[in-house]
């Protein structure tokens, strides 16, 4: 399996089981986990908390690859990002398409540089 990504992919997962889990984590939060896929084959992760760390390059079992996947799915915004098309990353979150958000976030994008020069000009006054 691989990993994909998305347009929040630093996930701060606060983990007791698949009902009771949030994505509310941090350093000083003991059991916390803290990943972020760096590419396809390669995720950065840190367990908070006395227990033994993994080692660089130690693989996760198949079933701790799919939780990750779901909760990097879970965790995005909007947008997941992967190299190939996967049947899973549908499964485990819904595409939407929607015209309407489309020309809406084309409309903003291009109405972004004069509200940006706008505000910097109010800005030096």
């Amino acid at each position: 399996m691989t990993w994909f990504t998305s347009d929040n992919p630093v996930v701060r997962l606060n983990f007791n089981s698949l009902e009771d889990y949030n994505f509310k984590g941090g350093w000083g939060s003991i059991g916390t986990e803290i990943f972020v896929p760096l590419d396809s084959e390669h995720l950065l992760f840190t367990h908070i908390g006395p227990e033994r760390a993994r080692q660089r390059g130690e693989r996760m079992t198949r079933a701790e690859t799919e939780l990750i996947r779901r909760f990097t799915a879970e965790h995005a915004w909007r947008l997941i990002l992967a190299p190939d098309r996967e049947n899973q990353v549908e499964e485990l979150r819904s595409r939407t398409v929607d015209p309407d958000i489309f020309d809406g976030e084309r409309e903003q994008w291009s109405n972004w540089h004069r509200q940006q020069t706008e505000a910097e000009r109010e800005f030096e006054k």
